[in-house]
């Protein structure tokens, strides 16, 4: 539905140890949480709501094959990286200034880790 047109630039111009990881995630996993750092605004809390979910939804299937936190932070702040040229190529609308960029990466960020770190707890 929602497709990736880039996908195959993407596999081509990445170093090959991140297109062996990028291969291993749930595909889904990875493009929500892509389009959500996208389309996320401010503004709007309810896409900062699917961004966390997003979140913790790539941190659950990359924990389940055993990475470590550090690598799972280090791809997801690559992950963000691509969507914000995605989305300051197809926006109308003016991109996130930087603070708000930098200020939603590391709520992110420390959205993973405590979705990593979570032991004995529901996951929500």
């Amino acid at each position: 539905m929602f497709g990736r047109p880039n996908a195959l630039q993407d596999q081509l111009t990445m170093p090959s140890s991140e297109r062996r990881r990028d291969a291993g995630v749930a595909p889904t996993a990875d493009v929500a949480l892509e389009r959500a750092f996208a389309f996320v605004e401010p503004s709007r809390p309810e896409s900062t709501l699917v961004l966390r979910e997003a979140v913790c939804a790539y941190v659950d299937a990359e924990r389940a094959r055993a990475e470590p936190a550090e690598r799972i932070i280090v791809s997801m702040k690559a992950i963000a990286e691509r969507a914000r040229v995605t989305a300051s190529q197809s926006r109308r609308a003016s991109p996130l200034s930087m603070s708000d960029r930098d200020e939603l990466l590391t709520r992110a960020v420390t959205w993973c880790i405590e979705r990593y770190y979570q032991t004995g707890q529901a996951r929500q």
